[in-house]
């Protein structure tokens, strides 16, 4: 584990999983997916690469929005941010799998 903001975060990242894998990994460790701003931080840390992208807990629920007529709607899908070593923010669908560490405070 390595301080990072407002806890710790392990040191390594774990095998690409899906949120809801990953989130139960975490909880039975009793520890936490690490929010986005921790993620954030902990790239700067010595010895913490998060590579391409690494989960955070952040979710984005789905949601439909209804489009004027003749257009239908427009539907998204429930996403976990991930944060990359650059500082990229981005966003992955519940059920794609990305590396991921737990934390604690």
């Amino acid at each position: 584990m390595v301080v990072a903001a407002d806890g710790c975060i392990e040191k390594a990242a774990r095998t690409a999983a899906t949120f809801a894998d990953a989130a139960a990994v975490c909880g039975k460790a009793g520890r936490h997916l690490p929010p986005v701003a921790t993620l954030a931080y902990a790239r700067t840390v010595d010895g913490v690469d998060l590579g391409t992208g690494e989960m955070a807990a952040d979710v984005s629920p789905g949601q439909t929005l209804t489009l004027p007529a003749p257009l239908g709607s427009l539907t998204s899908t429930t996403s976990y941010a991930t944060v990359a070593d650059d500082g990229t923010i981005a966003a992955r669908a519940v059920t794609a799998t990305a590396p991921y560490r737990c934390a604690s405070r």
